[in-house]
């Protein structure tokens, strides 16, 4: 009895280590590139590691990141969210990436695009973007994501960082 009772504890904890091993909580330090709109003029800066999430549930991303973010749900009420390795659920995992997307050297425009929604509901959220131009965050209008669609958004300006917030479902 006791071997089984082992058997099952040692089955359990190895079970909740892989699940823990595909979290992402933070990104690593890298470089990030900066094309100034109309220009061949590329800015770097260094960015630190730091968290995918915010103490708020809001996911800052910066140009050239793509992550999973997973949805933690019950009957439409987000109960969580975390950044993950791998898409191993995806029934109530999003892709998000945010891109510049570059033609010949320049920029033309700023990219944020969310894969399928896999969710019974559509997913509302709101975006903040910090204009390099300015050196400020504006808010910005998005159209909630349709279950079973994926959407993009995009702007004409050098964005250096956006804030994905306030993530809920509308239940119809």
């Amino acid at each position: 009895m006791k071997k089984v009772t082992f058997s099952l504890l040692g089955l359990c904890i190895a079970l909740c280590c892989m699940a823990q091993d595909n979290d992402l909580p933070s990104r690593n330090q890298f470089v990030l590139k900066l094309y100034v709109e109309d220009t061949a003029h590329v800015l770097r800066t260094i960015i630190k590691q730091s968290p995918f999430i915010m103490p708020d549930n809001s996911l800052l991303l910066y140009p050239g990141e793509k992550v999973f973010m997973e949805i933690e749900q019950k009957d439409g009420v987000i109960s969580s969210v975390k950044t993950v390795k791998e898409n191993l659920n995806p029934d109530k995992t999003l892709e998000i990436s945010f891109t510049q997307v570059i033609d010949s050297g320049k920029l033309k425009m700023s990219m944020l695009k969310i894969t399928k929604n896999p969710f019974p509901y559509d997913l509302n959220y709101m975006v903040k973007i910090y204009l390099y131009a300015y050196t400020k965050w504006v808010r910005t209008t998005v159209m909630p994501i349709k279950k079973g669609t994926g959407t993009y958004e995009t702007w004409p300006d050098l964005i250096s960082k956006i804030d994905l917030s306030y993530f809920s479902f509308s239940k119809q």
